[in-house]
């Protein structure tokens, strides 16, 4: 890779980050499905902004969990995390409401849906 010149070495560098991306946002996808404990009746959207900018929406109807790329404008809450304090959660190391409460993630929005966020993806086991 070191006779290819720096327009395709920066080319590949950046195709290696978005596979990188996907991997690491799919890894998460599939843990707050894999959590999602549905509590009835609920209707609310978390927008999660992970802190290189990226988005995943968490939009919650009942008992269907529904993840996207794409910001919820509707959202209920918005959440800006990072990669650090996401590993913890899912690890079930700390809440999201813990999270909130330390600053190692900040919200906008009904705060009261940062609570319900732990009871709907109870990634802490007691």
């Amino acid at each position: 890779m070191s006779s290819l010149p720096v327009q395709q070495k920066r080319y590949y560098a950046t195709e290696l980050l978005i596979i990188f991306m996907i991997h690491y946002k799919r890894l998460y996808v599939n843990a707050l499905k894999e959590h999602f404990h549905p509590v009835t009746p609920l209707q609310v959207c978390y927008n999660l902004q992970l802190e290189d900018g990226r988005i995943l929406s968490l939009d919650i109807d009942n008992d269907k969990l529904t993840c996207s790329n794409k910001e919820n404008p509707a959202a209920n809450v918005q959440i800006r995390i990072g990669r650090q304090t996401v590993k913890q959660l899912m690890n079930g190391e700390i809440t999201m409401h813990n999270a909130f409460l330390s600053g190692a993630a900040s919200a906008k929005g009904d705060f009261k849906q940062i609570r319900t966020f732990d009871t709907v993806f109870p990634f802490r086991q007691p």
